[in-house]
């Protein structure tokens, strides 16, 4: 029963990964449909993340308090109503609206598997589960790849979001159907002294060191993969709709080995050993591709997928985080490091759009922005891994 209600979680959180990622495909669509300049993308990318991080504390307390199923149930109903929004959006500003409902709508569903994973199996299990989760919930970014451009190029930006739309109504009535879960852990709180208890896990002093790290590591990646990847090849490369997704599925599966890889290797020898060095091998590639933004496709796609790869230490960090969160708290324990990692998101969206910006009005040339950009993440990247060898393995 565990295992089912698992699958149909994870087909929410497929959806969760799509809605954080198609920007990287419909970008340079919006500019041309409803006017979107690059501030614009990195706001409308920034604001969903935004939304998402300011929902992760009253989602921790809900997956504790209410369960999984009716909290899941809530939010992808209103991922529906978000998306209907995108689809029927006139301008930039209603385009930001839906992005807001919809970064509120996702932010319990991959906390949720999460929750189900950490009283349902074993916790020396939790790692090995949850990552193997983290890699199969990559479909939803594969979908956002090549699947999305070739819908928009047959149905255009909107008919593709129009399907989507659809199948997360589908998703809503199959955990509605199908999702069972464990016995939730007695309730000795209010609503209000749930809240407190979150506020009060900030003053776990072995969480201070991830925190950092939790807000910058995994907002890189995601600023490559699900924003400025898109544009990039098509600025620099005159890159067709169609191939940009091939690209953008080739980062999906290069981050879901990575998943796999990375988990092995952290199981033996540690997450922040494992982290560490991943996060300075992509410190490496983001500076390649500063340094040589016009290096030629073929080098350009294998140094995406190096971000992509490298930058997939999502898991090992909340796997981390998890053994020092308190039983009967891991709700809000695991939405508390999330809201570090997608308030990193929204920031770094937000910042790399008006940095972008800034450039493109100072007249540089789209190589010289990507340089720019690439360059700035990497050193944000660095700071953040110094500071993250404080953090400890075990408690």
């Amino acid at each position: 029963m565990a295992l089912r209600s698992l699958l149909i979680l994870i087909a929410g959180v497929v959806m969760s990964q799509f809605y954080r990622s198609h920007l990287a495909v419909l970008g340079p669509e919006l500019t041309r449909d409803l006017g979107a300049g690059p501030a614009d993308l990195g706001n409308l990318s920034g604001i969903w993340f935004l939304a998402f991080a300011l929902a992760q504390i009253p989602v921790g307390v809900a997956l504790d308090h209410f369960g999984i199923r009716r909290t899941v149930t809530t939010a992808l109903g209103l991922a529906v109503a978000g998306a209907a929004m995108f689809t029927l959006a006139g301008s930039v500003a209603m385009a930001l609206a839906a992005q807001v409902v919809l970064g509120m709508a996702c932010a319990p569903l991959y906390m949720a598997v999460v929750v189900l994973i950490a009283r349902a199996w074993p916790r020396e299990r939790f790692a090995a589960v949850s990552g193997t989760v983290l890699a199969a919930t990559n479909l939803g970014m594969l979908v956002s790849a090549s699947p999305l451009a070739a819908l928009v190029g047959w149905l255009g930006w909107r008919g593709a979001f129009g399907l989507m739309t659809a199948a997360t109504l589908a998703t809503v009535i199959a955990v509605v159907l199908g999702v069972r879960e464990p016995p939730m852990p007695p309730r000795r709180e209010n609503l209000v002294q749930a809240v407190r208890g979150t506020v009060s896990l900030i003053g776990l002093k072995a969480l201070w060191p991830l925190f950092p790290y939790a807000l910058i590591a995994p907002a890189v990646l995601i600023a490559v993969r699900t924003l400025w990847a898109g544009p990039y090849l098509d600025e620099v490369y005159g890159m067709a709709p169609l191939d940009r997704g091939h690209v953008l599925g080739l980062m999906v599966l290069a981050g879901a080995l990575a998943a796999a890889v990375l988990g092995w290797l952290q199981y033996r020898l540690g997450s922040r050993r494992v982290a560490t060095a991943s996060s300075v091998a992509g410190i490496a590639v983001l500076i390649a591709l500063g340094i040589w933004p016009a290096a030629g496709i073929a080098v350009t796609v294998a140094l995406l997928c190096g971000v992509a790869f490298f930058g997939a230490t999502y898991g090992m960090m909340m796997a981390q985080g998890r053994l020092f969160i308190p039983e009967g708290r891991e709700g809000r324990g695991i939405t508390l490091l999330n809201f570090f990692s997608f308030l990193g998101m929204a920031l770094i969206q937000a910042a790399s759009g008006r940095l972008v910006a800034a450039a493109q009005s100072a007249g540089l040339a789209p190589e010289a922005i990507y340089r720019l950009l690439f360059l700035t993440l990497a050193g944000l990247l660095a700071a953040a891994v110094i500071v993250y060898q404080w953090s400890k393995d075990r408690p």
